[in-house]
């Protein structure tokens, strides 16, 4: 698994975004709705929208399959609306990453990208104790009232006979990897010119911003 910190400064002083009252309480799995496998698109679109995850998964720049993450994963995005009961936005809050869809006609890059999505739910159960029954997918967190009405990612994955449940067993198979085994934190640095902060200093400041208060 390969893990890019791209925090948007952006979608993190223009919304407000405030600390977890607690640890991630589970993970919402979303698909992006259209047809762009890369992740720089994704993420440099995100600096004008008022709605994004913690991070998305498709090709780098190098058109590996990564993981970009533009958000500290201790505060709340804002990414799966509301529902009936309210929002797994926030109270309580839930991780949400975006798997990057191509034309969904190439099975090669859905493997690549799920199996990354897999790892990287396993490394955040590992991280947070969470279990894989906290996994969920925009279409289960709306149909349970917690958020607004998209389908997604299941009409991607029923396209090749799989469905949530599938993952979620995929998921539980990893969870006792180590971490070590099962991250590798990449030195990517140019992903989005001019705005990602890899830098220590830039990572350290906005990570510290968020030591304190909550959602």
């Amino acid at each position: 698994m390969n893990i890019i910190k791209a925090y948007n400064e952006n979608c993190i002083d223009s919304n407000n975004l405030k600390k977890m009252a607690s640890k991630p309480m589970g993970i919402i799995v979303h698909s992006t709705g259209f047809n762009n496998p890369y992740t720089a698109y994704h993420v440099e679109k995100s600096k004008n929208l008022k709605r994004f995850p913690h991070a998305f998964i498709g090709y780098d720049e190098m058109k590996k399959i990564s993981v970009v993450e533009i958000i500290p994963q201790n505060i709340c995005c804002r990414n799966v609306g509301i529902g009936m009961y309210g929002s797994l936005d926030y109270a309580p809050a839930y991780l949400q990453i975006e798997i990057c869809e191509d034309s969904k006609e190439n099975k090669n890059y859905y493997n690549a990208v799920f199996e990354e999505a897999i790892e990287y739910c396993a490394h955040i159960c590992n991280v947070y104790n969470l279990s894989v029954q906290e996994i969920v997918s925009h279409k289960e967190a709306y149909e349970a009232g917690y958020g607004s009405n998209y389908k997604d990612p299941e009409y991607w994955m029923k396209i090749y006979g799989e469905t949530m449940s599938n993952f979620r067993e995929k998921v539980a198979k990893l969870l006792n990897v180590s971490k070590t085994d099962a991250i590798h934190l990449s030195e990517t640095k140019k992903i989005i010119p001019g705005w990602v902060k890899l830098q220590n200093e830039k990572l350290f400041d906005t990570e510290r911003r968020f030591s304190d208060g909550g959602c």
